[in-house]
């Protein structure tokens, strides 16, 4: 378990996608499934710390592909959003409701950094915390590759937001061990995100021997408490423990397809389990 500085705890969390933008579910189709799934009591969003879809300053448009494939998924999403305006718009009073959000951003320097800040202190004093995603596997920043500019990012944060929590959010196309080495005692935890492979991106079980071996050097290197990626099996929780997670996301074991038609029963399952102490 991973204790933030405001005091309040997060162990398991939904990644960032899952639910959407305001932690409902990503399309129509998924608010529907996961209303019925939570009326016989198959989802419990209330489990988990839900991490938003990743917010920028301004509209960006993309892919929008996914399909299933062997031990996991594979996308070209990028980091297609409606920009953070029209995001307040839509869905800021439906979050304002919640308790347990963590806001995504992606931002290309401390001037975007500096207006995000501005309105999330303004329209969401009761985040959890909120995550600079440095890593999407289908978006190119190549500042990203300078672990001296995200110490600049997160120094900005802690300047000008020092009282919310921030999780930053790295991959393996980034310098992870001086990126975590650089952050430490200015972030409130690490997490990791799924790995580049043909035009896009590979999550889920798949991605597990990079993305593991990726948390056990951080854990190895750094004080700042980890989130472990890339669940498939219930015993994976285990092992990502052992292997120095603090706490534990749930990502593409959590997606509907006629393939896996469970999508979040089995994270649901896996965390009352694992809360049973099975």
């Amino acid at each position: 378990m991973i204790t933030l500085k405001s005091g309040k705890k997060i162990q398991f969390l939904l990644s960032s996608g899952m639910m959407g933008f305001n932690g409902d579910g990503p399309t129509k189709f998924h608010k529907i499934i996961y209303y019925f799934l939570e009326g016989f009591g198959l989802f419990q969003p209330n489990l988990f710390s839900i991490v938003l879809k990743t917010i920028s300053l301004e509209k960006i448009s993309g892919p929008r592909k996914i399909r299933p494939i062997d031990h996991g998924w594979w996308n070209n999403y990028g980091l297609g959003n409606p920009g953070l305006y029209s995001f307040l718009d839509r869905y800021a009073a439906k979050i304002k409701k919640k308790n347990n959000l963590i806001i995504s951003i992606f931002v290309r320097n401390t001037e975007q950094l500096k207006v995000f800040i501005e309105n999330i202190s303004f329209h969401f004093p009761n985040i959890l915390a909120v995550e600079l995603n440095i890593s999407c596997s289908n978006f190119k920043e190549e500042k990203f590759d300078d672990p001296n500019f995200v110490e600049e990012l997160v120094s900005f944060w802690n300047y000008m937001a020092p009282t919310i929590p921030l999780i930053l959010k790295v991959g393996e196309q980034n310098d992870c061990i001086r990126i975590a080495k650089i952050t430490e005692g200015m972030i409130d935890a690490l997490d990791i995100n799924s790995i580049a492979r043909d035009s896009g991106a590979h999550s889920g079980e798949v991605a597990q021997i990079t993305n593991w071996q990726i948390l056990k050097s951080m854990a190895e290197n750094t004080s700042t408490p980890i989130i472990g990626p890339s669940v498939w099996h219930y015993r994976d929780i285990e092992k990502l423990f052992d292997l120095g997670a603090k706490a534990i996301s749930f990502g593409s074991i959590s997606m509907i397809h006629p393939k896996r038609p469970w999508g979040p029963i089995l994270p649901n399952l896996y965390v009352r389990k694992f809360i049973r102490g099975e």
